[in-house]
């Protein structure tokens, strides 16, 4: 019989890749992997967008000097405008 963990795919990985505790500080380095996407360097910045802009930053700025590994975007600032008659 085989064991059914062993019969799924793994859907997300995360690895701790240094650890270290400081003065009762646990400080780490790590790695998360999802099937199928880039794998995400922890920890890590997430940009927060509103309505896929970063907010007080212009286009110029954030290219220049905004390294992050990805960008949050709420469901809500997806939607169409719709116009009523």
């Amino acid at each position: 019989m085989t064991d059914e963990a062993e019969d799924k795919p793994t859907v997300m990985v995360f690895e701790v890749l240094k650890s270290a505790i400081i003065d009762g500080s646990a400080v780490r380095l790590g790695r998360l992997a999802f099937a199928g996407r880039r794998s995400i360097d922890t920890p890590n910045y997430f940009a927060v967008t509103s309505r896929g802009v970063v907010p007080h930053l212009t286009p110029d700025n954030v290219a220049k000097h905004l390294h992050a590994g990805a960008a949050y975007m709420a469901l809500e600032d997806c939607e169409r405008s719709r116009g009523f008659s």
